[in-house]
Order: C-alpha cells, then sequence, then structure tokens
C-alpha cells in the first residue's frame, strides 16, 4: 500500500504553526521523549517526517496506532527539525487537542500497515 502524499500548502500550514505550537510549550521532540508522552496519554497527535527511516517508522507506528494516536505524514526530517529550531527531526508529539486538530488539518494521517 502506497504511503499518501501530504498536500503542498496544507503541510507549508502545518510546518508553519508548528513554531506556535513550540512556543505554547505544547509539542514533544523526537523519537523516544514521543514514545513516552504516548505511553503516558500526553498525545493527542503526532506529525512524522515523510522520509523517516523504515527502523523509526516501525518503532513508533505500531505503539501510536495501538494506543490510538493519530499520526499526519508532514515535511521532511530537515523540515520538521527547521520548523522548531533543530537539524532534524523524525517526529512531534502534540500535547494538545486544539493544537493537533489545526496542524494535522488536510493532512494525511497514516494507518498500522497490519489493519485495513
Amino acid at each position: 500500500r502506497r504511503r499518501a502524499v501530504p498536500d503542498p500548502e496544507a503541510e507549508r500550514s502545518a510546518l508553519q504553526r508548528v513554531g506556535l505550537a513550540m512556543r505554547a510549550g505544547r509539542l514533544v521532540l523526537g523519537t523516544n521523549a514521543v514514545r513516552e508522552a504516548a505511553r503516558r496519554g500526553a498525545l493527542a497527535g503526532a506529525l512524522m517526517a515523510t522520509d523517516v527511516t523504515d527502523n523509526t517508522r516501525n518503532r513508533l507506528l505500531p505503539l501510536l496506532t495501538g494506543l490510538g494516536v493519530p499520526i499526519a505524514r508532514c515535511g521532511t526530517v530537515v523540515e520538521l527539525g527547521r520548523a522548531v529550531g533543530r537539524e532534524r527531526l523524525a517526529i512531534i508529539g502534540i500535547a494538545d487537542a486544539g493544537f493537533a486538530g489545526q496542524l494535522m488539518a488536510n493532512l494525511p494521517v497514516e494507518e498500522s500497515s497490519g489493519t485495513e
């Protein structure tokens, strides 16, 4: 099954809004921090880079989808990183439902490969 490609305008909008959510303290940055926050039930959603490695994707996808955390594909690891002042970032967790709705609007949501 092919992964959906984000609409460039929706992707641009989400990446611009990430800075606002970051300043509001509503983001969790990086693979390990996102995994920990998901286990605590502290995530309303996540943005995963479109070019994330298969290893990272396989570490995150089953956990997050199993816990009911929606994952939208958005930007490259460089673009996600740049949006929060880092060099590279595979995933951003969103701890606020309002911000999750805004950031993930019109982006393709990743589904577990084991479910249809």
